[in-house]
């Protein structure tokens, strides 16, 4: 799509919670945004492109605000459909009456705006061309908070023996510093111990537990930390592995889909299975989360630990070939791809690569994905406190930051509390912030206006 015109959308929601993952999703897609709302949410106030107007939201004077320079209008249903009665249903559960009517819906504002509808909320298309993009916002930087995961080979383990989710606490040096992205790894066994069977209750509310105390971030990536197996075992030689992985992810979006600051991340680093099989099973879980009528965001690893230096590898046997023509029938989702900066992108060594590599790793990955027209999320990175490894480091984010069109966000790896003296841990040591994060933070600032 073309255009010279900029373009902004116009939102409007009665909450800060309602009204977030569209205008988030729309920055990611380059937009210029105009949100009306009662409560702007802290943790977008300051994205770049983000116009708030604090106010009830049928209050004739904010709706002239947002509606100004409106053009053409087109209503478009929200909501979903009930499964008992096929009715067009909010987010918020409750039926929408056939004769009722929005304060915003008249002759005059049909004339006024274009809506597009999304999640309880009402969009604008303001300007000549909905194709048209203004300047590509910044990626949102984001930080790992690791726990769930550890001692993977006790299943299920002992909680806050072996394993632990993140809270506030774990948290709050990130939100401080302006990360608005977390991710959370869990263990797939541990959330479903028996596949194809319900998700342990016990468990899960530790896991909600732990999204409650984590509101501050925009987005809280949910990650399946199981590198492509289960019990062990990869999915490629399970008779069902595909299924048993479809299944996780429609009770898990089951679950967690009516919020859309939660996004699904389907697989860490996947590896051994072969790429075009590994994209069959990626496709049954990403119909499988639709067919529940979540819309949230989707996180696409590739196989070969989805590497972004090795994302062309292997020429017709290579992620790029495997994955060329994705599609998620919602359309909201990017491919996650993990780049470290030591030797063998490891992440396991403390010595790294000079920066000139360290940037170079990330181009061929970034030009398919713009060749392609796709989205991606740098869901793994880190390095050593050496001085070495931070040059490595700042190099490898500030070639991110060369192609916001293409790079939606970055989570680094990692945080949380339970790391010692791991070298790339930034948690910090009581009040004494990690060499690393002074990296981070000259990047973190990008995001602010």
């Amino acid at each position: 799509m073309t255009g010279t015109r900029p373009v902004s959308i116009a939102l409007k929601g009665a909450t800060g919670f309602t009204v977030g993952a569209p205008t988030l999703a729309l920055v990611h897609r380059s937009y210029r945004v105009r949100a009306l709302t009662r409560r702007p949410p802290i943790a977008y106030q300051e994205l770049v492109g983000v116009e708030w107007i604090q106010s009830e939201v049928a209050d004739p004077a904010a709706l002239d605000t947002l509606a100004a320079g409106v053009g053409k209008a087109r209503k478009l249903p929200g909501g979903r459909a009930s499964r008992r009665t096929g009715q067009r249903v909010p987010p918020n559960g409750r039926p929408v009456s056939p004769g009722r009517t929005d304060p915003i819906n008249s002759p005059r504002w049909r004339r006024r705006a274009r809506y597009v509808a999304g999640a309880a909320s009402l969009l604008f298309a303001l300007g000549a061309s909905i194709g048209a993009q203004s300047r590509p916002s910044v990626p949102l930087p984001g930080i790992n908070l690791a726990g769930g995961e550890f001692h993977s080979i006790r299943k299920p383990g002992v909680y806050g023996t072996d394993y632990i989710y993140p809270d506030s606490r774990a948290a709050a040096p990130f939100v401080e510093a302006g990360m608005k992205i977390v991710r959370v790894p869990i263990l797939w066994e541990r959330i479903q111990p028996n596949a194809h069977r319900a998700l342990d209750a016990i468990e899960m509310n530790r896991l909600d537990q732990s999204i409650a105390q984590l509101g501050d971030f925009a987005i809280i990536v949910i990650d399946v930390s199981n590198f492509g197996k289960l019990r062990g075992v990869r999915l490629d030689r399970i008779s069902d592995g595909s299924a048993a992985l479809a299944d996780l992810w429609t009770r898990l979006a089951t679950h967690y889909g009516s919020n859309p600051s939660i996004a699904f991340g389907l697989m860490n680093e996947p590896n051994g299975i072969p790429a075009s099989r590994w994209r069959t099973m990626v496709d049954q879980s990403v119909s499988a989360i639709r067919a529940t009528g979540a819309s949230n965001l989707i996180l696409v690893p590739g196989t070969a630990w989805t590497a972004a230096h090795s994302w062309l590898s292997g020429g017709n046997t290579s992620n790029a070939v495997a994955f060329q023509n994705f599609r998620d029938p919602g359309d909201n989702f990017a491919f996650e791809m993990h780049q470290y900066v030591d030797a063998d992108s490891s992440g396991t060594h403390t010595t790294c690569v000079d920066p000139t590599v360290a940037a170079q790793r990330l181009r061929p990955a970034t030009n398919w994905l713009r060749q392609h027209r796709f989205r991606a999320y740098l869901g793994e990175f880190g390095a050593a406190a050496n001085a070495d490894c931070l040059r490595a480091l700042s190099a490898l984010l500030t070639e991110l930051y060369r192609s916001p069109d293409v790079w939606i966000g970055w989570s680094y790896w990692a945080g949380g509390n339970w790391w010692g003296k791991y070298p790339l841990s930034v948690q910090p040591s009581g009040s004494t912030q990690k060499p690393q994060m002074t990296v981070l933070k000259a990047f973190i600032a990008r995001t602010r206006p």
